[in-house]
């Protein structure tokens, strides 16, 4: 009887190390799936996020979404057949600067970097400023009233049909 007693603890803490390598396994498996994928989550200045990138772990770009201030995330295409078009050069966003961005009272210079989400009729949909010049509010305050005057852009085709996309755009002062 003793003997049948002892077999079996024997087999209980075989079968238990077994379980434990199992779930090493299991968890290694579980660990490095994870690794294949990251997550990034970008901030304006203001530290509220706006852009959750999904990665491979090579950083290829799997999915990539615009979080709006209630923080819905609006899924954004990767692969655009024509990226959307503010102006058709550089003269005329200049000419438009130019007419329609009131210059701080303070003597700076810098520029001001605004990521926009536009939507599939090209209108602003949203928009953070992602750089800032440091100790000019006025210099903000007056990219987001430019902004606000910005015409309609040519909005993003993907498998030609036009999609939200964003735009990177750069204040100069």
């Amino acid at each position: 009887m003793d003997e049948k007693k002892k077999q079996r603890k024997i087999m209980i803490v075989k079968s238990n190390k077994i379980l434990i390598a199992l779930f090493s396994v299991l968890a290694n498996i579980s660990c490095h799936a994870q690794k294949m994928h990251t997550k990034q989550i970008s901030k304006d200045i203001f530290g509220q996020p706006y852009i959750e990138t999904q990665a491979s772990q090579n950083k290829q770009i799997l999915r990539q979404f615009w979080i709006d201030v209630n923080g819905e995330r609006i899924e954004l295409k990767q692969k655009l057949d024509k990226r959307p078009i503010l102006y058709k050069d550089s003269l005329e966003f200049q000419l438009f600067v130019n007419k329609n961005l009131k210059m701080p009272i303070a003597d700076v210079s810098g520029r001001v970097i605004v990521t926009i989400l536009v939507g599939e009729t090209g209108k602003v949909q949203d928009y953070r400023i992602i750089k800032a010049i440091t100790k000019c509010d006025e210099c903000i305050t007056n990219s987001r009233a430019l902004i606000n005057q910005l015409p309609q852009f040519q909005p993003a085709i993907a498998n030609g049909q036009n999609v939200k996309s964003t735009y990177n755009l750069v204040i100069p002062f």
